[in-house]
């Protein structure tokens, strides 16, 4: 247990002995204004037991509550006891936890030790990855690096969705058009190279050529009949798209353990749905389909296979769902998609408990909302979507702009390491810091800001403090006396607080919760750069304050990793 829990802890225990009443931890909360405590509790939570109204009973409390190790003081203010803890104490204590934790500040073993998947990204194969794709694989391996720091094995997977119209279409014009080019003799990534040839279906399409939308058809038809021809083209078209869309991966820091492809599992399911008409959880109708009845459960019914017998997708999603937990002994699944699917994956879950597998219940759908841009929504079918290596390859030559006016004579390859670095934190700060289920709008280049709430802030302050404690090993300090600050608290009090952010951020898979965190450990940082000195300061604020910047840097770097991005000594 670290520090903060510890002290909520034990101040819970105290207040339920005072109250004569069982009150759990989560009923304290922090307060937004200084002067109202670290710690407070809302009486209102006992008013209805104690039939008392809430100042009154905050007023009994304060007199009768002993106050735990750690605690200074306690004040009431109208219905609320406010706690005041010991500054010296916490300083001291969160400086040393966050230093002997180091690299691994804020992980914990949590008991469990669940295997969890995490499905994330899961492309089409015929385009590049968009904005779109960016928030979601962002979200997913933030996810999972949160769920490993707590003790969790986690399996990163993606459905690979290798088959469909999309990208028939894109072998319809280049079967057409392309004239035998390739990625390399057309001096273009494998995916970039392919969507071009989707886009020219579709614009050819709105030109009047409406033979096309048959071609397409047919195409689907003989993969499905699995022509040799159809098949040979499918399968080099895909690998051109997917060898590209991994360097993307690569750019972005994404990996998997599983890759999953519709082409292999689209048939998959059947089984399922027969096995629940024998066990009477599904219905086939006079025509021969089938469905779940599901408007018990206020939801949708939902067909799960045709009255030709075909599948559906609800299908394959049954039966990749089973071969997970079969493949990997899963305790978990989690889907990271966005919320146009809600319905979706609401109705999949309930099917798959009807079915009576008893996992059902440990699956969960990860809905964010959508990202748009200053000038609006994308359309990929136009071709105006924002590509993901155009994107951060324009981040990197920004920031590459604004470290070169910093220093002229750095080397290219440094110059290059450091903007990729900056890119990298300007765009996975600035979508994780967002709450996952709300839309947002996306605009690099309040992303790419030195000052603010952003990835490059946050860097900017890691490197000031590796500076300082470079500086400090070349000038002898001068001066006698600990004069201890207010500052100097609130930076040790927002590092104590960081592991419990991460438990949270991993329990609740709010990767927002370690971004507020960490800049709220900057901004206090910042503030005690206002108030006091560090390399001027007596011999002991000096070794004070230098011991607990480095704790606070140990929490912005562990932080920065989590949210999947890390920091140049030097900016």
């Amino acid at each position: 247990m670290y520090l903060i829990e510890s002290l909520r802890a034990s101040l819970a225990e105290a207040l339920s002995a005072a109250a004569h009443a069982d009150l759990h931890e989560h009923l304290l909360e922090y307060p937004e204004l200084p002067e109202n405590g670290d710690l407070s509790f809302p009486c209102f939570a006992l008013a209805k037991q104690l039939k008392k109204a809430p100042p009154a009973i905050a007023a009994e409390l304060a007199a009768a509550v002993k106050l735990p190790e750690g605690f200074a003081r306690v004040e009431t203010k109208g219905s609320y006891l406010n706690f005041f803890l010991d500054r010296e104490a916490v300083v001291v204590k969160a400086t040393e936890e966050a230093l002997e934790t180091g690299a691994r500040f804020g992980d914990r073993k949590v008991g469990h030790d669940e295997k969890v998947m995490v499905e994330f990204i899961s492309p089409n194969n015929n385009k590049p990855l968009h904005l779109g794709h960016v928030r979601n694989g962002l979200i997913g391996e933030s996810v999972s690096a949160l769920l490993e720091s707590q003790g969790h094995e986690v399996v990163r997977s993606m459905v690979l969705n290798d088959r469909g119209l999309a990208i028939a279409k894109a072998m319809v014009a280049y079967a057409k058009w392309g004239e035998g080019k390739t990625p390399e003799s057309s001096g273009m990534k494998g995916d970039h190279f392919v969507a071009e040839w989707y886009v020219l279906f579709e614009a050819k399409l709105k030109a009047g050529e409406a033979w096309l939308e048959q071609a397409a058809q047919e195409v689907i038809e003989k993969w499905e009949a699995e022509d040799p021809e159809t098949r040979a083209l499918w399968k080099t078209m895909g690998e051109w798209c997917v060898r590209g869309q991994h360097e993307t991966y690569a750019r972005f820091g994404f990996r998997f353990d599983a890759i999953y492809r519709e082409s292999e599992i689209y048939k998959g399911g059947k089984a399922i749905v027969e096995e629940g008409i024998a066990k009477g959880a599904f219905k086939k109708e006079e025509d021969g389909h089938v469905e779940a009845k599901l408007e018990p459960f206020g939801l949708p019914d939902k067909v799960l296979l045709r009255s030709n017998g075909t599948a559906l997708y609800i299908t394959q999603d049954l039966y990749l769902a089973k071969k997970k937990f079969d493949d990997y002994a899963l305790d978990r699944s989690l889907y990271v998609v966005g919320n146009e699917q809600n319905l979706q994956f609401r109705q999949l879950f309930k099917i798959l408990e009807l079915a009576g597998y008893p996992w059902a219940k440990n699956l969960e759908h990860l809905s964010y909302g959508y990202v748009t841009l200053p000038e609006g929504r994308m359309k990929s079918r136009e071709g105006t979507v924002v590509d993901a290596d155009d994107l951060l390859t324009a981040l990197e030559t920004d920031a590459a702009l604004e470290i070169r006016q910093r220093h002229p004579t750095l080397s290219d390859d440094e110059l290059d390491r450091r903007a990729r670095l900056v890119a990298l934190a300007a765009v996975k700060f600035y979508f994780l810091e967002v709450d996952i289920a709300s839309d947002m709008v996306y605009d690099p280049k309040a992303s790419l800001a030195f000052t603010g709430k952003t990835g490059p802030y946050l860097q900017y302050m890691h490197a000031r403090i590796r500076s300082i404690a470079r500086k400090a090993v070349e000038t002898p300090a001068e001066g006698e006396g600990r004069h201890a600050v207010e500052e100097e608290f609130r930076v040790a009090l927002s590092v104590a607080r960081f592991p419990e952010a991460v438990r949270r951020a991993a329990e609740q898979s709010r990767p927002s919760l370690v971004a507020a965190q960490i800049y709220d450990i900057a901004k206090a940082v910042a503030a005690l750069y206002e108030k006091a000195q560090v390399l001027n300061a007596s011999k002991e604020d000096r070794e004070a304050r230098l011991k607990l910047l480095e704790a606070a840097d140990a929490a912005l770097v562990r932080g920065m990793a989590l949210l999947g991005f890390a920091a140049p000594e030097e900016m």
